[in-house]
């Protein structure tokens, strides 16, 4: 079976910070540890938007063929905290071609995220 090999990110503040920056999205949810200890997460969370990164850079770097106009759906799942280590990965599904099973999990392994990747394969 084919697969998206893993690839795995130790998160850190300063990664966070540098993250941020780059998207723009001070939210202080993930930046201001006083700040996200009032909230329902208790702890500064990491950016969906990141580990939607490391996903995509494990796709592009495990399976080069995937070309088109590629459909990426996902569902955050549950929260990741500064500090914790996230891998990405996922795996082509045996009822349709070129459709794979995507997930980034957290080092406990509660996936994190869940979702679907579809697209066309260059033969």
């Amino acid at each position: 079976m084919t697969r998206i090999k893993p690839l795995s990110l130790k998160t850190d503040v300063e990664l966070i910070k540098a993250h941020a920056a780059l998207v723009q999205d001070f939210n202080p949810l993930h930046l201001d540890t006083e700040f996200a200890a009032t909230t329902p997460f208790g702890a500064p969370v990491v950016h969906g938007s990141l580990m939607l990164n490391l996903l995509t850079q494990a796709i592009e770097r495990s399976q080069p063929k995937l070309i088109g106009s590629a459909r990426i759906a996902v569902r955050f799942a549950a929260p990741v905290f500064v500090g914790d280590t996230i891998t990405a990965g996922g795996s082509a599904t045996s009822d349709r071609a070129g459709t794979f099973d995507l997930w980034v999990t957290r080092g406990d392994g509660t996936k994190v995220v869940t979702g679907t990747l579809t697209t066309k394969i260059e033969e």
